[in-house]
């Protein structure tokens, strides 16, 4: 595919907020600290009306939701099961899910329906996944009825990767933080 000239400058912005993104989530150490910063810099690279992280829980079957953008967004439930989800069969065929109209959608009517009730009509679901694990689903959501361009759905699945890493690290350091304060305490009653 050749690319001219007026494509060079959104390719090189594209190129360049990539790498701010990941240069800023991949230096959080703790989910959390990672899951606020996500939204503000996702902003700069995609556009959005609300989004959200699904982290997928391999052993129960099921994914925790963190809304993270808008901030002041009601919480969905706190776990879903994947089986008959769009998560699932995102997180499943590990393949994005575009959605242009929520209205139109008859795969999943109960989770179709909480989404629309959220506010969202159109979405673009995109598989987290690392060379180690499958870590859930990243979802774009927007307000009004739209499709998403392919070259839209790339750049949103290399974001979807770094994000992915910075998730998958966050939460071994979390792990690591969680066992290194076991370790404290049994050394403590070992002593006493």
């Amino acid at each position: 595919m050749a690319i001219s000239s007026t494509d060079i400058p959104t390719l090189r912005e594209r190129f360049q907020a990539l790498l701010s993104v990941a240069e800023s989530i991949t230096s959080c150490r703790e989910p959390q600290e990672l899951f606020r910063r996500l939204a503000g810099e996702l902003q700069r690279v995609v556009s959005f009306d609300r989004i959200g992280l699904l982290l997928y829980d391999a052993e129960r079957g099921v994914t925790q939701a963190q809304v993270l953008e808008p901030a002041n967004a009601a919480p969905g439930p706190a776990e879903v099961r994947v089986g008959d989800t769009p998560f699932g069969w995102v997180i499943e065929s590990q393949q994005p899910l575009i959605v242009a109209d929520t209205a139109a959608e008859t795969r999943w009517p109960e989770a179709i329906t909480r989404i629309r009730e959220s506010g969202v009509v159109s979405m673009c679901l995109l598989p987290l996944t690392t060379a180690r694990t499958r870590i859930g689903a990243l979802a774009f959501g927007r307000r009004k009825p739209m499709t998403y361009a392919g070259d839209e759905v790339e750049f949103m699945g290399e974001v979807a990767k770094l994000v992915a890493m910075a998730v998958e690290n966050a939460m071994a350091f979390e792990k690591i933080a969680q066992l290194k304060n076991k370790l404290a305490e049994e050394r403590l009653y070992l002593e006493s």
